[in-house]
């Protein structure tokens, strides 16, 4: 297993990549995995699953050194070993840095892992095993898949490429700006695509993308492994009494996208002080920056946790009146963001702000109880806010709200069963595709 995204960086990669590594012995599979030895991310106190086999590498990391490098040239607070706070660096900072990005990060900021990756798997795959091998990898960043896939050609075994989300037919305004990049990113993905033995994604959409934006691929040979979550006990949510508890707990990808919920949340507030709080686990700075133009920085209904440690995220969630998922914007309508998952675990109510008809309303309509709200309407998020508060203080949010045979299929578990199919199946006949 090549994975950038490992134990103790933070987010819901690393989550899935430890999830697997505990579950693949039940499914037949001894997991060994290639990682670097300090990944430029967030960092919690988890440590590895034990039992993993874990080879860290070398990993010269261009976005630290640059980051060093500037802050030492402005005289800042030299660089947090455990947050991975985003830089101000002014118009020409800025510039550059997206010059960079455009010409240098190729094919992305992991560039110079990719030697050393490729090594370490290249020595395990050289130890006489007498059992089937599998290569897998996992992206982003794709630098990993590009040592997965060299060292796995050199070696003769079969490889499986994990794309958690799509690549060069994501979002426009997530792709490179210059059509130079993007014909080179076509063409890397193109590669990876055709010298895989499988691909993986993680939402059924992502899969009808790929199939569509690629006629060389087999159907048979693109699977769907979702992410999904660790059992949870029911949890403890706060009592009618109590204030209502709103919980975020990952990443927010822009800081708009929580605006109708915020404002909604204020002005909740102020009908009705002190009976609903929002608590967000996660980097605060996107929420900073939407709060403090508006003075809500010290907002007594608002709590900023920071980056926590899974565990306490997952107790966090399973102990939470409600979940928040703001994730308006239409690229979203291909992708199943990771913390659903974790979400469909807790079977507490989800106030889900996502596009309409996208996999994630059908996930959250299927195995969750949905409060759907239109994006960018913040009149109808606090519609649903005062919904969930009125099924708070009648007491039917203390208990789960759905049964547990709804949530069966998206356990860590179950994906991992799914995982090692795949596995299984490129072991015994490696080219699935024509």
């Amino acid at each position: 297993m090549v994975c950038y995204y490992f134990p103790p960086l933070s987010g819901i990669a690393s989550e899935r990549a430890a999830a697997f590594v505990r579950h693949l012995p039940g499914a037949g599979w001894e997991p060994v995995v290639v990682a670097p030895g300090r990944g430029h991310f967030h960092t919690t106190g988890q440590d590895s699953p034990p039992g993993c086999r874990l080879i860290r590498t070398r990993n010269p990391e261009l976005s630290r050194g640059l980051r060093s490098a500037y802050s030492a040239g402005v005289g800042g607070e030299p660089p947090s070993p455990e947050v991975v706070l985003p830089v101000s660096a002014g118009p020409v900072g800025s510039a550059l840095r997206s010059l960079v990005r455009e010409l240098v990060y190729l094919p992305d900021a992991q560039l110079l892992w990719i030697p050393f990756a490729r090594w370490a798997a290249l020595g395990v795959l050289e130890e006489p095993s007498g059992r089937p091998t599998v290569v897998y990898s996992t992206s982003v960043p794709y630098s990993a898949h590009l040592a997965a896939g060299s060292a796995a050609r050199r070696a003769g075994v079969p490889w499986v490429a994990e794309f958690r989300d799509p690549w060069t037919t994501h979002d426009e305004a997530l792709l490179p700006r210059t059509g130079l990049r993007r014909g080179i990113d076509r063409r890397i993905e193109d590669w990876i695509l055709r010298t895989a033995d499988h691909v993986v994604v993680t939402a059924d959409a992502a899969r009808d993308l790929f199939l569509t934006s690629f006629p060389f691929l087999r159907p048979e040979g693109v699977s769907v492994v979702r992410n999904g979550f660790e059992s949870l006990s029911p949890g403890r949510p706060p009592g009618p009494q109590e204030p209502l508890t709103l919980v975020h707990a990952g990443t927010l990808h822009d800081p708009e996208y929580a605006r109708p919920v915020v404002e909604a949340v204020a002005r909740l507030h102020g009908h009705t002080p002190g009976a609903l709080r929002l608590v967000v686990y996660g980097d605060p700075s996107p929420w900073k920056a939407l709060l403090e133009p508006l003075g809500w920085a010290a907002a007594p209904w608002m709590e900023l946790r920071g980056v926590v440690d899974p565990e306490a995220a997952r107790e966090a969630v399973r102990n939470a009146s409600a979940l928040l998922l703001p994730a308006p914007h239409p690229g979203f309508r291909r992708i199943v963001l990771g913390k659903l998952l974790t979400y469909l675990g807790a079977r507490r109510p989800i106030l889900g702000v996502v596009p309409s008809g996208s996999e994630m309303e059908e996930v959250i309509r299927r195995a969750a109880d949905g409060r759907m709200v239109r994006p960018w309407e913040a009149a109808g998020v606090l519609k649903a806010l005062e919904g969930l508060l009125e099924d708070h203080r009648a007491g039917r949010l203390q208990e789960p709200r759905v049964e547990a045979s709804r949530t069966a299929d998206f356990t860590r578990e179950a994906q991992t069963r799914r995982l090692a199919a795949v596995f299984e199946a490129v072991a015994a006949a490696p080219r699935l595709r024509g």
